[in-house]
């Protein structure tokens, strides 16, 4: 009897080829290493490492004997000689303060106070009568409409008589803008534009007539009325009387 070994084979995966980004992200996926050099420092003649050599001690010794030598102390400001006998008998002189009058003081004080150069007080200009600038709509705001504000009447000072002021303000007339003769009121406009009815149309409720009885405005009491006025007060805090019942509670009890 044979025995037959049968072998599976399993299939070899075939490697795909790279995309063309792969080479790509391989490069610059990686971190940065970024190595800068270190400045190398240069030291100067006297921060040389090691001993001085002998040509670097005869420039040190030339630039002592030049700097590093102390200086010669100036002579004082005064003298050594001794002080002569009439100057040691000289007193010094003390200046005496000069004393001022009030007068002389409130003088240099009002001279003092004055400026050197006097200006005259600043006026503030008039500030502009512009006309109202009316608010149409509720979104925008007031604007100014070309051609104002125009030039303001001349009002003469006075009238001679009443009719030529009569005469002179009916026959006025002001420049009228081109949009307001075409403008429509809406109809709540036009509602309070009416004149305002007392009492109104509706009513909410029915005005109380005024009372027919006259009532007297009330004065101040006298010391004489005040006192009478507490003596019925006190009367009337008082139990009313009645004699049948007193006479049985006298009686029972």
């Amino acid at each position: 009897m044979s025995i037959v070994r049968t072998t599976t084979t399993e299939p070899v995966e075939e490697e795909k080829p790279h995309p063309r980004w792969f080479d790509w992200v391989e490069k610059n996926s990686l971190p940065k290493h970024f190595d800068f050099p270190r400045p190398r420092r240069e030291v100067t003649r006297w921060q040389k490492r090691g001993p001085m050599t002998r040509r670097d001690w005869v420039r040190f010794y030339r630039w002592a004997s030049k700097n590093a030598t102390p200086r010669d102390i100036p002579p004082p400001h005064c003298s050594d000689k001794p002080p002569a006998k009439e100057e040691e008998g000289k007193k010094k002189k003390e200046k005496k303060k000069k004393t001022y009058t009030l007068a002389e003081l409130l003088e240099h004080a009002a001279q003092m106070s004055e400026p050197r150069e006097v200006r005259e007080k600043y006026v503030f200009p008039p500030e502009p009568d512009y006309p109202y600038a009316p608010k149409i709509s509720l979104k925008e705001p007031p604007k100014k409409d070309p051609g104002r504000p125009f030039q303001p009447i001349k009002v003469p000072k006075w009238f001679y008589h009443l009719e030529n002021e009569l005469e002179f303000w009916s026959t006025l007339r002001f420049p009228i803008i081109r949009g307001a003769l075409n403008y429509k009121p809406t109809a709540n406009m036009l509602r309070l534009a009416l004149p305002r009815m007392v009492p109104p149309v509706r009513q909410h409720c029915p005005i109380p007539e005024p009372p027919v009885e006259y009532v007297a405005p009330r004065r101040r009491m006298t010391y004489r009325q005040w006192r009478e006025h507490l003596r019925r007060l006190e009367y009337l805090a008082k139990p009313t009387a009645r004699p049948y019942y007193v006479e049985v509670y006298n009686y029972v009890y």
